[in-house]
């Protein structure tokens, strides 16, 4: 089984410009485990997991204030 790894990346808002740190989880070398597979793990508060995918294939991120996804 392939270890995992936690990491974060900043989100920002586009819309009202409030920005945060989300938490992924991803294979630590996706060569050898057959792919990324990232998972979204945890947002910050204002934010929330959308029903959609992003341009990349991951969860979508929204903004709970101004409904923006991000």
């Amino acid at each position: 089984m392939a270890k995992r790894e936690t990491f974060t990346s900043p989100v920002e808002c586009t819309g009202c410009g409030k920005a945060g740190r989300v938490t992924w989880e991803e294979n630590e070398n996706p060569v050898y485990a057959g792919g990324s597979e990232r998972d979204l793990i945890d947002v910050p508060v204002g934010f929330r997991r959308g029903n959609g995918k992003d341009a990349s294939g991951d969860p979508e991120i929204v903004c709970d204030t101004c409904g923006t996804a991000v």
